[in-house]
């Protein structure tokens, strides 16, 4: 096991970067519910994929 250069990762400081901080976690957030929503042998089409999308929205809305 390779210990981590902690020195060497850039800060980020949430209170200055904001913005970017924000975009980050809703992009993590939204591939966190479509990775729960997908399945490996599900068929691709509108219908199967409608609870996916439900749930997406239902999430949305409710972080805005």
């Amino acid at each position: 096991m390779f210990p981590l250069p902690l020195d060497a990762l850039p800060t980020l400081d949430p209170v200055r970067h904001r913005g970017v901080v924000e975009h980050l976690s809703e992009v993590c957030f939204v591939v966190a519910l479509m990775g729960a929503g997908l399945a490996i042998n599900r068929p691709s089409g509108l219908r199967t994929w409608s609870t996916t999308w439900r749930l997406l929205g239902w999430a949305r809305s409710k972080g805005s």
